[in-house]
């Protein structure tokens, strides 16, 4: 017997012991034993309900922790039995909320007392016995009425019975206690981070030692003892207090939904769903979208592109079934297929994620004709992939996969873009660019989602397409670049690379290049506010040691064909400029890096390109008319042993100093006035000593000043001391440096 059981008997006897008489009314006890009996018949539900919950909703749990499947659904009067494939079972009540247990019935009221005998009529007096004759004395008191004599007076009335007293009312029987005084615990489970689930009190993690109860490895038991919950770990051994009870049956499931045909959701009271895979046919699922993950290969064709067809075995667990991946005759013409899997370790969790796939690899771009860049050329031909399912218990199922071919070509009618720019038309032909690429028996997919063409020039942009995409399979497409007229007088080229988009990144499928023309002298170079200023192409190798070089630049870079002039400082910051030397063809001097990254930041708004100051490396490059040997740990020229690593010239474009530099002056002198070197810049060695950067904080003279002798100097001076951003002299200036 229970102590809540326990309880209602003492009470009960108690009360039945109570001193009786022939006139005691107990209704009022009985009335207060039945509200007893009713209160604890519902904390004893609530009790008996709340582990049976708690006991399903372990079975749940264990169902999906075991990977089991439903096998069946039956609704009956109160709520589902659930049937598992491993013939475990789950009884759910759901639907309304409990009622709320009744309210205490009022106490009997007490019976009125009885009403009091009425008082007995006083006796009649005797009659009196006559006086004697004589004197007349004082009138006796008045004898009892004798008989027949003189009518005696009458006898005082007989006092009233005193009236019985009101029996006192009945005390009101107790109200039952308000539900709102006591509350009942919302047990649920809810998955943790770590993909394990734990059992949960009221939204919060149930708790014991500080640590979250898992629910694969704690059934929770609770009781009522006292009017207050009690919920155990550890089978009753030892009792966590959970607060008071109330006589209400607090069901643990709010819905069953049966609807879903592959899972059956349950939501819990406190809003937590549950969904259990329901058991379907044996099969296989492919991804919707196949090209989820699409590696495609490098441009020259060095690895191969992989497809990756994620998959989903149904109706099986992992050790019930085999799996074979095949190709239709001797691999398809190029094609390959494997099946795979690729794990992803998480923090926290005890086992990694797993991704099933099937790889299907199709044959290595190879590059058309690496003389022209025409472009490269992908021709896959049509293939079929078979994929078998073995259940252990024979069945069989065999899918399909049609592999289309793959195709993408691309050309040009206008290889050459005039120097002062204009549209180009790129023509492709391709099956990338549509769907139906793959097909899965009846399934067919959307290959492909987005072909994207950049040059990587400021220069050559694309713009929206002027005519039609078709819609249909193996079609013809095009795209159209802008060019900008070129400032050099050099030809230029730009490399247009085309790149898969599978809305998971971007991959390099093929690429082709343009050349521009190069401008003609009087029509190359910048205009800002009406002063022209140009720019040089520089190129040639690095050499790092005898046998170790860099092609430089890796991409294309330019090199001011004169230090920065008072006329085009004016030209872009709107004022005149700090120079020692005034005169519009003069160098800019008398200013620090600080405020000539102002002027360079305002420029680059006005041209829309990006000039910097040159580093080390191409401003010797640059000087020296072309390759040279470079020591990187003592950032100087080292001594040359390779064939083109020499000195074109003892000083920048000639071994006579007075015809390329202004020495033994005391001040700088107008611009482009010496003869140039290779690449067509002026005034390298002499005039002006050319700030280039080392880092933010360190920049270094280069070239020489005009009050240092010929002896000095040479191609590829410089100064002794490094400046800071905030130095400025009348021997320093700067030329412009520009990667494009």
């Amino acid at each position: 017997m229970n102590k809540i059981s326990k309880l209602t008997m003492l009470l009960t006897v108690a009360l039945l012991a109570a001193p009786a008489c022939d006139k005691y009314d107990d209704t009022a006890i009985k009335g207060s034993i039945a509200a007893l009996e009713s209160r604890v018949k519902a904390l004893e539900d609530a009790q008996k309900q709340m582990n049976s919950d708690v006991s399903q909703l372990k079975t749940l749990v264990d169902a999906l922790n075991k990977k089991v499947f439903v096998s069946s659904v039956s609704q009956v009067a109160d709520g589902y039995i659930i049937l598992f494939t491993d013939g475990t079972s789950a009884a759910i009540k759901n639907g309304e909320k409990g009622d709320k247990g009744d309210k205490g019935d009022t106490g009997a009221t007490g019976a009125q007392g009885e009403k009091g005998d009425k008082g007995d009529k006083g006796d009649k007096g005797d009659t009196g016995a006559t006086g004697a004759q004589g004197e007349k004395g004082d009138k006796g008191d008045t004898g009892a009425t004798g008989a027949q004599g003189e009518k005696g007076d009458k006898g005082d009335t007989g006092a009233t019975g005193a009236q019985g007293e009101k029996g006192d009312k009945g005390d009101k029987g107790d109200t039952g206690a308000a539900g709102a005084d006591g509350h009942n615990p919302v047990i649920a489970v809810k998955q943790d981070t770590d993909g394990k689930w734990y059992w949960t009190v009221d939204g919060e993690w149930l708790l014991a030692d500080g640590q979250k109860v898992a629910a694969e490895a704690v059934t929770p038991k609770l009781k009522i003892e006292d009017n207050n919950w009690y919920v155990s770990y550890d089978g009753g051994a030892s009792w966590t207090l959970l607060g008071k009870a109330v006589e209400e049956t607090t069901l643990l499931f709010q819905d069953v939904d049966n609807s879903d045909p592959n899972y059956l959701v349950i939501t819990l009271a406190d809003g937590t769903v549950i969904s259990i895979p329901k058991k379907i046919a044996f099969g296989i699922k492919f991804d919707a979208d196949p090209m989820s993950t699409f590696t495609m290969p490098s441009v020259n064709g060095s690895s191969d592109a992989v497809i990756e067809l994620k998959y989903e075995v149904l109706g099986a667990a992992e050790d019930e079934y085999t799996m074979s991946v095949w190709m239709e005759g001797d691999e398809s013409d190029g094609w390959r297929a494997k099946k795979a899997e690729r794990r992803k370790w998480i923090s926290g969790q005890d086992e990694p994620e797993v991704t099933k796939y099937i790889a299907l690899i199709p044959p290595v771009m190879d590059k058309v004709d690496a003389t022209t860049y025409e472009g490269y050329y992908k021709s896959y031909n049509s293939a079929e992939v078979n994929v078998l399912l073995v259940h252990n218990n024979g069945t069989s199922v065999l899918k399909k996969i049609h592999l289309s071919g793959v195709y993408l070509d691309i050309s040009t009618d206008l290889t050459t873009i005039p120097a002062e720019g204009g549209d180009v038309e790129v023509y492709f032909e391709t099956s990338l660019n549509f769907p139906k690429e793959i097909e899965i028996d009846d399934f067919e997919t959307d290959f492909h989602k987005n072909l994207v063409f950049k040059s990587g020039k400021t220069w050559l942009n694309e713009v929206p397409d002027t005519k039609e995409m078709a819609d249909y399979y193996y079609e013809d497409s095009y795209k159209y670049f802008r060019a900008s007229a070129n400032p050099f007088e050099n030809e230029r080229h730009a490399t247009i690379t085309v790149y898969y988009n599978n809305g998971k990144g971007q991959y390099p499928v093929a690429s082709f290049s343009l050349t521009q023309e190069a401008s003609k002298p009087e029509d190359a170079g910048f205009v800002v506010n009406g002063v022209k200023f140009k720019m040089k192409e520089i190129h040639g190798r690095v050499y790092y040691s005898k046998n170790s070089y860099s092609l430089y630049p890796q991409n294309a870079c330019a090199m001011g064909e004169t230090v920065v002039t008072n006329a085009l400082y004016k030209a872009v910051m709107g004022v005149e400029a700090p120079s020692s030397m005034k005169g519009d063809n003069y160098p800019l001097t008398n200013i620090t890096v600080t405020n000539f990254n102002k002027f360079l930041t305002k420029l680059n708004e006005l041209t829309g390109m990006n000039f910097e100051l040159p580093s080390i490396v191409p401003w010797l490059l640059a000087s020296n008319g072309g390759s040279f040997m470079y020591n990187q740990t003592t950032k100087k020229v080292d001594d040359y042993g390779c064939d083109d690593a020499k000195p074109h010239f003892k000083y920048s474009g000639s071994d006579v100093a007075s015809e390329v530099a202004w020495l033994g002056y005391a001040n700088a002198h107008e611009v482009a006035l010496k003869k140039p070197n290779e690449f067509g810049l002026y005034d390298m060695n002499g005039n002006v000593a050319e700030l280039v950067k080392e880092s933010s904080s360190v920049y270094w003279p280069m070239g020489g000043v005009s009050t240092l002798s010929a002896s000095a100097i040479s191609w590829d001076y410089r100064s002794a001391s490094s400046v800071n951003a905030t130095t400025s002299s009348s021997g320093f200036g700067f030329r412009l440096y520009l990667r494009y």
